[in-house]
């Protein structure tokens, strides 16, 4: 009788599907940014007091967007540009992993110009855009794991 595996399984299953309700969605991403922030001031080797200055904004504003707290993508780029950063935004379906790869010599980012409306329909594959991971459909993974 194996109790501890089964409330283990059971509490797993739970958090995921806590993972998949927009509160918690929100509240990862509202994390996720405060936490880059806060590294990217450390990196520029800068305290509160002189990232507010510097972005032109309260310290007591800064300590709530540390915390958490809600911001616009205005004030998002605001407070990256007063880092001499640049905040990029991606979306991933659920069912498949993502990771952001930092690359030095980006030869061709920033003399890439801006891309006219109608080019918008298939970013990937003229970008030659190559997935780090596969997703394999369901039956393909109940083959590879019989």
């Amino acid at each position: 009788m194996e109790i501890r595996g089964e409330k283990n399984l059971a509490l797993q299953k739970r958090l995921n599907q806590t993972r998949k309700r927009l509160p918690y969605q929100i509240a990862y991403v509202q994390t996720a940014y405060s936490d880059e922030l806060w590294q990217a001031m450390e990196h520029r080797d800068l305290n509160q007091v002189e990232f507010a200055e510097r972005a032109h904004v309260p310290k007591q504003f800064l300590t709530k967007v540390f915390r958490g707290g809600n911001c616009t993508i205005e004030t998002m780029v605001k407070l990256a540009f007063a880092l001499d950063y640049k905040v990029s935004i991606h979306l991933t379906p659920h069912e498949i992993g993502c990771a952001w790869m930092h690359c030095i010599d980006m030869h061709c980012a920033d003399e890439m110009p801006p891309r006219p409306p109608e080019r918008f329909l298939n970013l990937w594959t003229e970008s030659g855009y190559q997935p780090m991971v596969i997703v394999q459909k369901e039956s393909e993974r109940e083959k590879i794991a019989a």
